[in-house]
C-alpha cells in the first residue's frame, strides 16, 4: 500500500479516503472467510492491522468512520460466523449489536438492495431481524427519508435495483396512500415528490462534506441526473431553484472529469423543467455556466443553444438580459440571437435602466460576466456624460442611482482581476470625483461592545482610542511639555483627516503660545502656505537643517503656491549639498519639471533605466506619462496611463475594505477626476499638455493657456491663496486676455484695494468703449459693468444716479441675464428706504416689481430674494391702496397710486404664464398668510402641504427613521454603566424655583454632574465601529448641531429636552423635532429657559477632544454668516406669522392687541415684536433678559462666542427645569 501511494504521489490516508468503499468491501470478505476457517487472526487483529498502516490513531475511530462499508457486507452473510464477528465489533466500539444495527441499517438496506438476489435479500433481513429483534419494516420506519436518500445516492449505477427497493419502501410506508405497485415512472415520481427536498439536501451534503471521496461526489452528480430523468418536468420544475443550487455546488470540482459531469448535469435539467419556468432563471442559468465555457465549450455552447436558439421564442423576454455573454466561436450561432433582441433593448431602454443593468452583472461572482459589464459601463458613461451630469447635478443630491453606482464601483476597488480593477478605475474617473455629501452612500450595522483601548495599530477601535487617550492627556495635563506633545499629535492626525476646523480647534485650546511645528500645521491647513513657507519654514530649517522632512515640507508648499520654478532651484540647491537625499528629493525634482515643461530637465530624472527609473508615485507616473506623449509612443503613453491608474486603485481598494469607503478613497478618486477642492493641480496638468502641442496656431494654443491660468487664479483666489493667484494672475496678464482685468479687480478687491479695483475696471471698460474694432463678448462686457456698479454701491464712491445708469446699461447690453435685473431691482429697494415723496415712492416700487420679474423669468439664482421680496413689496402696497379707497382718501396721491398698483397687478398676474408653479411655491407660506388679502388680484394659491393634522393646534410634518433620542440613548448608556437615579430621587436632590442661584449651582455641581458623567460619545463608538464612518458620523454630529444651534437661536426655538433632540444611527445627524416652542417662548415658561440652546456636558463630550471648539464653532460662524447674509430671505418667510389669519399662535399679552385693518387682514402684534427681535438677533445684537439691547452689535466670530459661553455656563444650566436635564 505504501508503494502505491507512493507511487500515486498521496498519502496512505488519501490513499484509503479513495479506496474506503473497496477497502471496506474487502475486510468484511476478509474477516468472515478468517472467522469461517477458525483461523488464529480474530476480527479485531484485523481490523488493528489495517488501522495501523493507514494511520488511524485507534481502532474505534477506524471503525465509527469506516462501519458502513464493513457491516452490511458481513450482513449478507448471515451466518453464525458473521453474527459472532459482528459482536467482536460492537464490543470494540461499546455499543450494543442492536445499536450498531439500527444506527447503520440505511446503509446496510442499500448494500443488500444492490448486491443480493431475492432470496439473499430475504435471508439476509431474516437475518438482522434477528440481530436486532426489531421487524424490517419497524427498523425502515426508524428514518425512512435516509433509507431514501442511501438508496437514491445509487441509481445511477443500480437503476433496476434502486427501483425494486422503492417500491419495497412503498409497501413498508404507511403514510403513502398512493399504487402498491409501482410500475410506471410516474408512479414512482408521486411516490418520491413529497421526499425530493429532502433527498435533494442529502445531495447537497454528499457534495459538500470534504470528508467524502471525488467518486463518491461524481456518484451523487451522476445519481442527480438520473432522479431528474425519473422524476420528469412536472416535479422538477417545482424544486427547480433548490435543485440549481444543488448543480452549482458541483461547478466548484474541476479537476478529472468532474467539468463533463457537470455539463451533462446541466443539460439535463434545462431539458427537465417546463419552459414557462426557465425563462426567469435564464440569466442565471448562462451566468452560471460561463465559468464552464474554458474547459468544455462545446457542451455548454450545446446548453446555451438549446435555450436561445431552439427556443427563442418561448424564452424571447428575457433575452435581453444576456448582454454579457464572451465573444468566442462556439457561441456565434448564440451570439446572433442575443444580439437581435439586446440592440432593440438597449435603443429603448433609458440610460438609467441601462445602468442598473450593468450594476447586477458587476457583482457578479464570474470574472468575465463583471468584466465584460464594466466596459459595458465605461462605454454607456462616456456616451451618456449630459444625462450623467444631470443626475449628478440636477437636484439637491445625486439621484439614488449614482449613490449605488458609486457603491459599486468601490466595492469593485478590491476585485480579484487586475483587469477588472483597472476598468473600475476608469469608470471611476469618467464619473468624476462627486461630493461625498451628495450621495447617500452610508450604511451602519450598529455593535454591541466598544473594545478597551490596548495601543494596538492592530485593534479595528485604535483610531478612536488614540484620540481619546490624546484627549485626555490634552486636557488632563498640567504639564505645558505634555500638553504641547499630546496637541501636536492631535494636530497632525486631523491635518491627515484633512479637517482644517479640529486643527484650529487644537490651537483654540493650547495652553500659552503654540510651538513652530504646531503653527506650520495650521498654516497648511487652512492653506495660509505662503506663510508657512516664508517664515515657520525657515525657521524650522534654521533650527534642524538635517532634518529632510522641513525641506520637503517646503517644496510642497511652494509648489502648491504654483511656484514649481522656486522649488526646483531649492531641489537642485539641496542636492549640490546632500547628494545622498536624492531618491527622497526625485519625485520633486519630477513634478517641478513637468509643470515648468522643462522637457530636458524631465527626461534627465527620468532616464529610460537605473535604480530611479524605477520609482514610483503620482508626480512620476504623470511625468512618464508626458515624456511618452511628447514622444508620440502610443504604446508606451498606454502602459505609463495603466500604471498610473493601477498605482491609485491600491490605496481604493484598501479604503474599500471598510464602512465610508468612498469618503476615505475620495482622494484617490479626485486624481481620476476634476473637482474644485483640486483643480488647481489637474489645470496645470492641462496647461503642460497644452505645452506638448505643436505651435502651427500659436495664437489659439495661447488662448488657450490664458483661460487655464485664468481659471487657476479665479480657484485660488475663492479659496483665499491670494498669493497663488497673484502668481496666475501675471502669467495670464501676459497673453492681454480682457477676462484677465474681470478677474485682477476681484482679486485687488478681496485684497483690500477697494478703489485700485474700481480703477481697473473703470480703464478696461473705457478701453473697450473707445475701441469699437475690439471683439468684445457682450456678457462679458455686462459682466464688468455689473462688478464695477457692485462695488461702486459697496464702496459708496459713486453718486446714486451714477451707479443706476451702471445697472441700466448692464440690463440694456444683456437683457437675459438674471443678475443685471436683479441688481438694478434691489439697488432701487435700496433706495426705496431713503425716499421722502409718496408720489415717487408707488414709482419706484414699480420699477422694483417689475426688475424682480424679469430676474424670476430669466433663472433661479436669486429667487429667494427676488420672489418673497417683489411679493411683499406688492402686498403691503395693495394693503395700502385698498386701506386709502375704504377711507375714501382721495388725492392725486391716491389717484397715482391705484394706477401704479394697476399697473403692477399686470406685471404680477402675467407671471402666472410666464413662471413655473415651483418658482411660486417657494413663496407659498408668504401667499397663503395674506390670503385674506382685500385687494381682487392677489394670487390664488391652491394648498399642497405635507402635514398630517392630528388636531386643531398640531401635527406631524414627517417621520424620521432611524433615529433615537439623546434621553433614550443616554439612559441606555448610564444603566450600562449601573448609574440610575430614580425620579423620586431626582426630584429630592433638586431645589426648589424660589432657591438661590447658589444654592441650585451647589446641587448642580457636587451633587448632579457627578452621578451623571459624560458617556455619549460611547455611543459612536458603538455604533460606528469602523474609523471612517465613526470620524464622519462624528463630523456629522458636530456640523448638524451647530447649525440647528444657530438657527434654533435666531428663531427662539426652545424646550430642547433629551426627547426632541435625536441623533440618526446610520450617519450621525443631529436632528430636532417638535417645533412648536419658538420665537422664545421658553422664556416665558414657569422655569423659564436660561440658555439659548442646547450644549450640555454631553453634548460636548461627543464633539470629540476639542470639544466645542473647531468643527462645532467653524460650522456655527458659518452658518450665522450665511443667516445674516440671507437676512431679507429669512424675514420674508418670517413676516408670514405677522400676517397668518389661521391660528392665533400664542395668547396676546395685554399691551400686544392684534390689529385689523380695514381690509381684513390681521396683524398679530406680538409676533411683529418677535420678528423685530430676530431681525436684531440677525445684527448680532445681544439682549438682556429683560429685553434691553446690550451694548453694540457683535460681529458673528464674537456673537457665536458669546453664545457657546452662554449654553455652556453652569450658571445657566443650573437654573433649568428638572426635566430638562442640563445634567445630561
Amino acid at each position: 500500500m505504501r508503494e502505491v501511494a507512493k507511487g500515486q504521489g498521496v498519502t496512505l490516508l488519501e490513499l484509503f479516503n479513495r479506496l474506503k468503499q473497496d477497502i471496506g468491501s474487502f475486510l468484511g470478505e476478509m474477516i468472515h472467510s478468517e472467522a469461517s476457517k477458525q483461523s488464529p487472526l480474530q476480527p479485531i487483529d484485523i481490523l488493528e492491522k489495517v488501522q495501523g498502516v493507514f494511520g488511524y490513531k485507534d481502532r474505534q475511530t477506524f471503525l465509527t468512520q469506516n462501519l458502513q462499508y464493513i457491516l452490511p457486507v458481513l450482513v449478507r452473510k448471515a451466518s453464525t460466523t458473521a453474527a459472532a464477528a459482528t459482536r467482536a465489533i460492537a464490543r470494540t466500539l461499546g455499543v450494543s449489536r442492536r445499536t450498531m444495527f439500527i444506527n447503520h441499517f440505511k446503509y446496510i438496506f442499500s448494500y443488500l438492495v444492490r448486491s443480493c438476489t431475492k432470496q439473499e435479500l430475504e435471508t439476509a433481513l431474516q437475518f438482522t431481524e434477528s440481530e436486532t429483534e426489531i421487524e424490517v419494516g419497524s427498523l425502515l420506519r426508524l428514518d425512512y427519508q435516509r433509507m431514501h436518500n442511501e438508496l437514491l445516492l445509487h441509481i445511477s449505477t443500480h437503476y433496476n435495483q434502486v427501483y425494486t427497493g422503492l417500491e419495497f419502501l412503498a409497501l413498508k410506508d404507511p403514510a403513502y396512500t398512493g399504487a402498491r405497485d409501482l410500475h410506471t415512472r410516474e408512479q414512482m415520481a408521486n411516490f418520491l415528490q413529497p421526499r425530493l427536498l429532502g433527498i435533494l439536501s442529502f445531495f447537497d451534503s454528499q457534495l459538500l462534506t470534504p470528508g467524502t471521496s471525488l467518486d463518491e461526489k461524481k456518484l451523487a452528480l451522476n445519481s442527480l441526473v438520473s432522479i431528474m430523468q425519473l422524476m420528469g418536468a412536472k416535479h422538477v420544475t417545482t424544486v427547480r431553484m433548490k435543485v440549481m443550487a444543488t448543480l452549482r455546488i458541483a461547478l466548484k470540482y474541476r479537476t478529472e472529469d468532474f467539468p463533463l459531469l457537470s455539463c451533462r448535469a446541466w443539460h439535463c435539467f434545462v431539458r427537465s423543467v417546463e419552459l414557462p419556468a426557465l425563462g426567469p432563471m435564464l440569466g442565471q442559468i448562462v451566468v452560471t455556466l460561463l465559468p464552464l465555457l474554458r474547459r468544455r465549450p462545446r457542451e455548454v455552447a450545446d446548453i446555451f443553444t438549446f435555450l436561445i436558439v431552439d427556443h427563442q421564442g418561448e424564452l424571447s423576454e428575457h433575452l435581453h438580459e444576456l448582454y454579457f455573454l464572451p465573444d468566442v466561436a462556439e457561441l456565434r450561432a448564440v451570439q446572433a440571437v442575443v444580439k437581435q433582441y439586446n440592440d432593440d433593448f438597449w435603443e429603448k431602454a433609458g440610460f438609467a435602466a441601462l445602468v442598473q443593468r450593468c450594476l447586477k452583472a458587476i457583482s457578479h461572482e464570474n470574472a468575465d460576466v463583471r468584466l465584460f459589464a464594466l466596459t459595458r459601463l465605461k462605454d454607456l458613461l462616456q456616451q451618456n456624460q449630459a444625462k450623467l451630469h444631470e443626475m449628478v447635478v440636477g437636484n439637491e443630491s445625486a439621484d439614488p442611482d449614482v449613490s449605488q453606482l458609486v457603491s459599486c464601483l468601490v466595492v469593485g476597488c478590491r476585485d480579484s482581476s487586475g483587469r477588472a480593477r483597472a476598468m473600475v478605475g476608469e469608470c471611476l474617473g469618467i464619473l468624476g470625483a462627486i461630493d461625498p455629501g451628495r450621495l447617500d452612500l452610508m450604511t451602519n450595522d450598529p455593535k454591541e461592545d466598544a473594545k478597551k483601548f490596548h495601543a494596538s495599530v492592530d485593534d479595528e477601535d485604535f483610531a478612536y482610542d488614540l484620540l481619546t487617550e490624546l484627549a485626555r492627556a490634552f486636557f488632563a495635563s498640567a504639564d505645558h511639555k505634555a500638553h504641547v506633545c499630546s496637541s501636536f499629535v492631535i494636530q497632525k492626525i486631523y491635518v491627515a483627516l484633512d479637517d482644517s476646523d479640529s486643527v484650529a480647534g487644537v490651537m483654540a485650546t493650547v495652553q500659552g503660545e503654540p510651538t513652530l511645528a504646531m503653527q506650520i500645521l495650521a498654516h497648511s491647513a487652512v492653506a495660509q502656505l505662503h506663510d508657512a513657507s516664508t517664515a515657520c519654514f525657515e525657521r524650522a530649517i534654521q533650527r534642524q537643517p538635517n532634518d529632510i522632512s522641513h525641506h520637503q515640507a517646503k517644496v510642497c508648499a511652494l509648489l502648491q503656491l504654483s511656484q514649481p520654478h522656486s522649488a526646483l532651484l531649492y531641489v537642485n540647491g539641496l542636492l549640490a549639498q546632500r547628494p545622498e537625499w536624492k531618491s527622497s528629493l526625485h519625485s520633486y525634482q519630477v513634478e517641478s519639471a513637468w509643470k515648468l515643461a522643462s522637457w530636458g530637465a524631465l527626461e534627465s530624472y527620468l532616464p529610460s533605466d537605473g535604480a530611479v527609473a524605477q520609482s514610483h508615485g503620482w508626480s512620476v507616473g504623470i511625468g512618464r506619462i508626458l515624456l511618452a506623449a511628447r514622444s508620440k509612443n502610443e504604446k508606451e503613453f498606454s502602459k505609463q496611463l495603466e500604471f498610473v491608474r493601477n498605482e491609485q486603485m491600491g490605496p481604493l481598494s484598501a479604503a474599500s475594505m471598510e464602512g465610508g469607503s468612498y469618503q476615505r478613497g475620495y482622494e484617490y478618486i479626485v486624481r481620476r477626476s476634476t473637482s474644485v477642492r483640486t483643480q488647481e493641480p489637474l489645470l496645470n496638468l492641462h496647461r503642460t499638455i497644452l505645452q506638448l502641442a505643436d505651435a502651427g496656431d500659436s495664437a489659439r494654443l495661447n488662448a488657450e493657456l490664458g483661460k487655464i491660468w485664468l481659471r487657476s487664479a479665479k480657484v485660488a483666489r475663492k479659496d483665499g491663496h491670494l498669493q497663488a493667484a497673484y502668481s496666475a494672475l501675471l502669467n495670464a496678464s501676459e497673453l492681454q486676455l480682457l477676462p484677465v482685468c474681470k478677474e485682477r479687480a476681484k482679486w485687488l478687491w478681496q485684497k483690500g484695494d477697494r478703489e485700485e479695483a474700481i480703477m481697473t475696471l473703470k480703464k478696461t471698460l473705457s478701453r473697450m468703449n473707445s475701441n469699437p474694432s475690439l471683439d468684445v463678448d457682450k456678457r462679458l462686457h455686462a459682466k464688468m459693468l455689473l462688478l464695477q456698479g457692485r462695488y461702486s454701491e459697496e464702496s459708496s464712491s459713486m453718486e446714486s444716479n451714477a451707479i443706476m445708469k451702471l445697472y441700466k446699461d448692464v440690463v440694456e447690453m444683456s437683457p437675459d441675464w438674471e443678475d443685471g435685473h436683479f441688481c438694478l431691482a434691489h439697488y432701487y429697494d435700496l433706495l426705496l428706504a431713503q425716499l421722502e415723496s409718496h408720489d415717487r415712492k408707488a414709482d419706484v416700487l414699480a420699477y422694483i416689481v417689475r426688475f424682480f420679474s424679469n430676474s424670476l423669468q430669466h433663472g433661479n439664482k436669486y429667487i429667494y430674494q427676488s420672489m418673497p421680496r417683489m411679493l411683499s413689496l406688492w402686498l403691503d402696497f395693495g394693503a395700502t391702496v385698498a386701506e386709502q379707497q375704504q377711507k375714501k382718501q382721495e388725492s392725486q396721491a391716491t389717484q397715482n397710486n391705484r394706477s401704479m398698483l394697476t399697473s403692477i397687478n399686470k406685471v404680477v398676474q402675467g407671471l402666472q404664464d410666464k413662471l413655473p408653479a415651483y418658482q411660486f411655491l417657494t413663496a407659498f407660506s408668504q401667499l397663503i398668510s395674506r390670503i385674506c388679502h382685500a385687494h381682487a388680484d392677489v394670487v390664488k394659491v391652491l394648498q399642497v402641504s405635507a402635514v398630517i393634522p392630528l388636531n386643531e393646534e398640531c401635527g406631524m410634518l414627517e417621520w424620521v427613521s432611524n433615529t433615537h433620542g439623546l434621553r433614550h440613548v443616554l439612559l441606555k448608556l448610564y444603566r450600562e454603566r449601573n448609574i440610575t437615579t430614580s425620579g423620586r430621587e431626582l426630584q429630592a436632590m433638586v431645589p426648589p424655583k424660589s432657591a438661590s442661584i447658589e444654592e441650585k449651582l451647589d446641587v448642580y455641581k457636587n451633587k448632579l454632574l457627578p452621578r451623571y458623567p459624560s458617556v455619549f460619545s460611547d455611543w459612536f463608538l458603538k455604533t460606528f465601529p469602523d474609523p471612517t464612518t465613526w470620524y464622519m458620523a462624528r463630523t456629522s454630529y458636530a456640523r448638524t448641531s451647530a447649525v440647528m444651534s444657530m438657527v434654533g437661536y435666531i428663531v427662539g426655538l426652545g424646550d430642547r429636552h433629551g426627547e426632541n433632540i435625536l441623533v440618526e444611527a446610520t450617519s450621525g445627524d443631529c436632528v430636532h423635532v417638535d417645533f412648536n416652542c419658538l420665537f422664545n417662548k421658553g422664556e416665558t415658561f414657569d422655569w423659564p429657559e436660561k440658555v439659548p440652546f442646547r450644549l450640555t456636558h454631553n453634548m460636548v463630550n461627543a464633539l470629540g477632544p476639542t470639544g466645542y471648539e473647531g468643527i462645532f464653532r467653524k460650522s456655527c460662524e458659518g452658518t450665522m454668516k450665511v443667516m445674516r447674509e440671507q437676512t431679507d430671505t429669512l424675514l420674508s418667510v418670517l413676516r408670514t406669522f405677522i400676517y397668518d389669519p389661521l391660528v392665533e399662535w400664542t395668547k396676546p399679552a395685554r399691551k400686544h392687541k392684534n390689529s385689523s385693518t380695514e381690509t381684513g387682514e390681521i396683524q398679530n402684534a406680538l409676533a411683529l415684536t418677535q420678528i423685530n427681535d430676530i431681525e436684531k438677533r440677525l445684527q448680532g445684537v445681544i439682549k438682556t433678559i429683560r429685553n434691553k439691547p446690550y451694548g453694540l452689535p457683535l460681529s458673528v466670530e464674537g456673537q457665536v462666542n458669546y453664545l457657546i459661553q452662554e449654553s455652556t455656563d453652569e450658571r445657566n444650566l443650573a437654573q433649568m427645569y428638572v426635566g430638562w436635564a442640563a445634567y445630561m
